[in-house]
């Protein structure tokens, strides 16, 4: 005979509290809910069990999400992708800065009122 049993004798009272007090020590409220609507009839050591799949099926979760690769998919053509032309982007680039070079005033420091 188990310690358990002697401390505390099986009877449908006794598991239906000691139930009760498993659910409502869970910290996780989603499980709480889960329990509460699906192990309604369950005795203790069907809830533990139903428990543990939802921890497991929790975790299996996480797993998968974290070991998604990113699905990549480029068009069905022979085609390669079209590269980008840098230079004449860096071209432009240059004139944009030597005209706004040439428009901005020279600042001379000695010149400058003090605040």
């Amino acid at each position: 005979m188990r310690l358990g049993l002697l401390v505390f004798p099986k009877s449908k009272e006794n598991d239906s509290m000691l139930k009760r007090r498993f659910i409502d020590g869970l910290f996780d409220l989603a499980l709480q809910q889960f329990l509460c609507l699906i192990a309604l009839t369950d005795d203790f050591v069907t809830t533990v069990g139903k428990v543990r799949q939802y921890i497991d099926a929790q975790e299996q979760a996480k797993i998968s999400a974290i070991a998604k690769k990113p699905d990549v998919r480029f068009a069905a053509s022979d085609e390669p992708p079209p590269t980008i032309q840098m230079q004449p982007i860096l071209d432009g680039l240059q004139k944009v800065l030597e005209v706004v070079l040439e428009r901005k005033p020279e600042v001379n420091v000695a010149e400058t009122p003090e605040p």
